[in-house]
C-alpha cells in the first residue's frame, strides 16, 4: 500500500530541517502543511486529506524548501503527485 506522501531523503544528516511541505490543488489552495520537520518522518506526511476530508482523485503540486547544513539559501523544490484511490 501507498498511501502516505512524504519527504524523503537518502542524506538525511546533510539536512537541517524541512522549513515547510505543502499539497496545493490545482488553483493553488493550500489543502495541507507541515512546518520544521526532519525527512524521513511518516508523522509528517499527506495522507490524501485537505483537514478530516479525503480529496478528489486527481493530480496537485507539491512544495518543500529544505535547509541543508552549512548553507545561508534554502532549495525549493516542487513537482506534482497523483492521488489515486
Amino acid at each position: 500500500r501507498n498511501d502516505l506522501f512524504t519527504v524523503r531523503s537518502h542524506t538525511p544528516l546533510a539536512i537541517e530541517r524541512i522549513s515547510h511541505f505543502r499539497i496545493l490543488s490545482r488553483w493553488g489552495g493550500k489543502l495541507f502543511e507541515r512546518q520544521d520537520f526532519m525527512p524521513n518522518n511518516d508523522n509528517y506526511g499527506w495522507d490524501g486529506k485537505a483537514g478530516s476530508k479525503h480529496v478528489e482523485p486527481g493530480v496537485y503540486t507539491y512544495e518543500v524548501e529544505v535547509r541543508y547544513v552549512g548553507k545561508t539559501d534554502p532549495e525549493i523544490v516542487q513537482g506534482t503527485v497523483t492521488l489515486i484511490r
